[in-house]
Parts: C-alpha cells; sequence; structure tokens
C-alpha cells in the first residue's frame, strides 16, 4: 500500500447546492492516492446532510468534522491540522477540479521539489456551471513573485504545496486581507512557486461569494494590505494601481460578469482561428 501523498482540505459553509458536484470531481479523480479533510463551519443550510449522504454513499477516505461557525481560515488551519500527506491540496466546496488535476500536479512537485507552491490556471464557470472565462496565472517563480505587487497570482482553490511549510506557517485568522495573499506573501522569501499553464479546476463565480466584487470591508483591507506592501518596497505606482478592486466595487455585477463572457468569447474566437 503507497504512503499517503495528497490531503485535499476542504472548509464548508453554507454550499449544499454545489457540494455534491464538487465531491463528484473528487472522487472521479484519475490520481486516487489521497484523503479528504471537510471541516463544515457551523452550516446553517443542508450542506452537512448532504456531505452525511455522500459520504455514506461513495466515500470512505474522508475525515468530515462538524464545528461551530468560526470562520474560514480557522477551517483551514484546523483542517491542515488534521492532514497527513505529503502534500496539501486546496479545494473550495462550490468548485469543480478537472479529472486530471491530482495526477498532474503530483507529478510536477515530484520532479521539480524545489517547488514548494503550485497553482494552475482556470475556467471561471457562472451558477449554472457555464464557462465564461479563462483565468490564466503567470508562469515561472521569477514572474509570480514580481506579480505579487499588482495581483495575487496564485490561485488558491488550485493550489497544491507542501505540507512542511506549514510547520512555522498558518493562515492569519486575526488578519482581514484575503488569507492566500497574506500567507503566500509570507512565503515568497521561503520556498519557490509555479502555476502549470494549464486549466485544472473550475472555479464558480456567484453573488453569495464573500469577494464576489461586493463585501466593501474585505476589499478595503486587501487594498490596503496590498498598497502598505508595495510601499514598503518602493513599487509605488503598483502602490497607486492596488487601488483598481474599490473602483470595481463600484461596478454593477452583472457588468463585470459581461465584460468577463465576452473576454471568454474572444478567447474562445481567437483560439479557433489558431487551429
Amino acid at each position: 500500500m503507497p504512503s499517503l501523498l495528497v490531503s485535499i482540505v476542504l472548509p464548508v459553509y453554507n454550499c449544499e447546492k454545489y457540494i455534491t458536484e464538487c465531491l463528484e470531481s473528487i472522487v472521479t479523480q484519475t490520481y486516487k492516492n489521497w484523503e479528504l479533510i471537510i471541516v463544515d463551519d457551523g452550516s446553517t443550510d443542508r450542506s452537512a446532510i448532504v456531505i452525511d449522504w455522500y459520504i455514506i454513499k461513495k466515500i470512505n477516505n474522508i475525515n468530515f468534522v462538524k464545528i461551530p461557525h468560526r470562520g474560514f481560515t480557522n477551517c483551514l488551519n484546523f483542517a491542515i491540522s488534521l492532514a497527513k500527506g505529503k502534500y496539501i491540496a486546496r479545494m473550495d466546496a462550490d468548485d469543480i477540479m478537472l479529472p486530471t488535476r491530482l495526477e498532474k500536479q503530483v507529478i510536477f512537485l515530484k520532479q521539480h521539489p524545489h517547488i514548494g507552491i503550485l497553482g494552475t490556471n482556470a475556467y471561471e464557470i457562472n451558477e449554472n456551471g457555464e464557462i465564461f472565462s479563462i483565468l490564466k496565472k503567470p508562469e515561472g517563480d521569477f514572474n509570480i513573485k514580481k506579480a505579487f505587487s499588482y495581483d495575487c497570482p496564485i490561485l488558491h482553490p488550485s493550489v497544491m504545496m507542501h505540507k512542511s511549510l506549514f510547520d512555522n506557517n498558518s493562515y492569519d485568522e486575526c488578519n482581514l486581507v484575503p488569507e492566500d495573499y497574506e500567507l503566500w506573501i509570507r512565503l515568497k522569501d521561503v520556498t519557490m512557486f509555479e502555476n502549470l499553464q494549464e486549466p485544472l479546476i473550475k472555479k464558480r463565480k456567484h453573488l453569495s461569494q464573500m469577494t464576489y466584487f461586493k463585501n466593501k470591508k474585505y476589499i478595503y483591507y486587501g487594498v490596503k494590505f496590498s498598497f502598505l506592501y508595495n510601499i514598503k518596497n518602493k513599487h509605488f505606482l503598483y502602490a497607486i494601481l492596488s487601488v483598481r478592486p474599490l473602483l470595481l466595487y463600484l461596478l454593477p455585477s452583472w457588468l463585470v460578469l459581461w465584460v468577463k463572457n465576452y473576454k471568454y468569447k474572444r478567447q474562445m474566437i481567437n483560439l479557433r482561428n489558431t487551429i
């Protein structure tokens, strides 16, 4: 029996509409040497009931824990503390893994042991699972670390990373900025980053998400963190540009989705023209 390599960490809060599709995408992975750690963060809908039913029907290698509502970062840290794998694979309860995601990331990390954090590109999907955009992230450690000045260049739910990185680090539960961005900034001098230039997850956008354009406090603290980071590193132009998410907040969500859908259609036209 091979040693356990991948621990999939899945926080859940009120995702009964999408959780079955998410679990199905995990069960059908071509790579099978994984455990799944689900932490239900005090959901008030039927999420926990749906997960219990799915476990009975289909999943054995799972650790399902129900806790009172503590928040996303607390759930992440708690789940990682239970993990037994060499690698931690992040996943969000409303997203979908493409079938070869885990396999391709494991192969890459085995071949490149100096890479500590590995993300991928993604398809963006709407509430109905329809693709409306391709989300591309920079390639190469140098380009990724340079991009921290103006973006979060690692897509959190696509990440697979060495569990050993959490021996001396964890998500900051007291910080109001995006938890992944803050952690990557702390780890950028500790390890190397890479993004596979292939969409290996489907990342869902819907109006109920915490970061979906409309949580003013979350956006404000994210902008503040990015602004101060750039000032500290004397990236003054990027400091000015870091206020862009506040402008995005002023736009109606339907308009942002329309723009993304238009850009995706243009991408598909360009792709067909190159074939």
